[in-house]
């Protein structure tokens, strides 16, 4: 978040990645295998687009 004083407004930055279709279903399987999981554990979900 950030503050435009000149145009007197507030500025949001968001990003979109549900589990399954994006980087954080990468995240999710190397922390699988780092903590010695099966790599697919806590997957059996994917994400669902919000449109």
């Amino acid at each position: 978040m950030d503050i435009d004083e000149e145009r007197n407004r507030i500025v949001v930055y968001s990003v979109l990645d549900s589990i399954g279709k994006g980087g954080a279903l990468v995240g999710i399987q190397n922390l699988n295998l780092m903590f010695g999981f099966d790599e697919k554990a806590g997957l059996d979900f994917y994400g669902i687009h919000p449109y």
